[in-house]
């Protein structure tokens, strides 16, 4: 029996001694004869971190665009934790019947580099060291903090503008001077408001996310060697399966496949984006939830035959991308469906 609760350096020989002939008398006392008691040092690692951000649904939230890249939505920007500098986008969630494991399907290059690893089959053994992904590599990171440092500074730059404006009109007597010194205040009060929402969230994501371990989604536990032309479609193969750890995804903040619209596109311009040329070939309703759900898998007939028109009358399909360094936009895929390398 291994008794391993003991931070090192923290107990001698002499009571490790006694201790563990206190435990084996314990055992002896309950007819358990045949064991070994021995104390080991350890320290223990908690390996979960923060969890992820929930999705925000109220525009009016400051962080709603910023926190995008926290969330557990689809285009979440990885890293294998080895290579933090090497970033990919994770590709989309799946569960395994009734079990409460997730798991996150991305590009098998993404997490290890056939050049370096060698294009081999992975599996997961328990025994071995686990191939831990971040959340959030080291420049996507740094490029958050970043923008939420460059979106203070230009509430600062407002702040400034309203109170010049308050101060010019607040002495005028004018029925336009006191409308204009009124919503003057009430955004100074809005602002202000948002750089302290800000300058907090910024401060709990250097904080609690700047660490490393602190940012591990999961790890790898199965991914086949890349492959060209397999099966019947001859098909690349180039997947990995990351399981997540439940501590940064569970059933509160996770909402299945959903892309999250943000407020970088209005739903108004984002809906007309998404009708091609013939609005009747397909139709979209934007989430109330700004939560896009995705669901199925483009029918190969689709993939041969495009429903949509683009601006030019040529079959196309309509396709959102939302990667972790693009962010979101919308486009038409052509009509190209394969091509064979040599």
């Amino acid at each position: 029996m291994w008794e391993s609760r003991v931070r090192p350096q923290t107990l001698s020989l002499e009571k490790g001694n006694e201790v563990a002939h206190d435990c084996k008398k314990i055992l002896v006392t309950s007819d358990i004869n045949d064991v070994d008691v021995e104390i080991r040092e350890s320290l223990v690692t908690p390996l979960s971190g923060p969890r992820l951000l929930s999705p925000i649904v109220f525009h009016s939230n400051p962080t709603a665009d910023l926190r995008n890249l926290l969330t557990p939505t689809l285009g979440l920007p990885i890293a294998h934790k080895s290579t933090p500098s090497i970033e990919g986008t994770g590709g989309f969630f799946v569960k395994c019947g009734d079990s409460k494991k997730l798991f996150l399907v991305t590009a098998c290059h993404v997490v290890f580099n056939p050049k370096t690893d060698g294009n081999n089959t992975f599996k997961h053994q328990t025994s071995a060291p686990r191939q831990d992904v971040l959340i959030l590599g080291d420049s996507r990171f740094k490029l958050l903090l970043t923008h939420i440092e460059k979106k203070i500074e230009l509430l600062s730059d407002c702040i400034s503008v309203h109170e010049k404006r308050i101060k010019l009109f607040e002495n005028i007597a004018t029925e336009e001077a006191i409308e204009e010194c009124t919503i003057n205040r009430n955004e100074l009060a809005r602002v202000e408001k948002a750089m302290g929402t800000l300058q907090t969230f910024h401060d709990d994501i250097s904080k609690r996310w700047t660490n490393k371990d602190m940012r591990v989604l999961g790890h790898v536990i199965y991914s086949p060697p890349i492959e060209f032309d397999v099966g019947a479609e001859q098909c690349t193969q180039d997947f990995a399966i990351i399981e997540i750890n439940p501590s940064k995804i569970d059933d509160t903040n996770f909402k299945g496949n959903v892309i999250d619209l943000g407020t970088t596109i209005s739903p108004g311009v984002f809906t007309r984006m998404m009708y091609s040329s013939n609005p009747s070939a397909h139709s979209f309703s934007y989430p109330d939830d700004c939560l896009l759900k995705l669901d199925g898998t483009i029918p190969l007939y689709d993939m041969q035959h495009p429903p949509d028109l683009d601006q030019h009358g040529e079959p196309c399909l309509t396709v959102i991308m939302h990667g972790g360094a693009t962010g979101l936009s919308v486009g038409r895929a052509n009509w190209w469906r394969e091509f064979r390398r040599s």
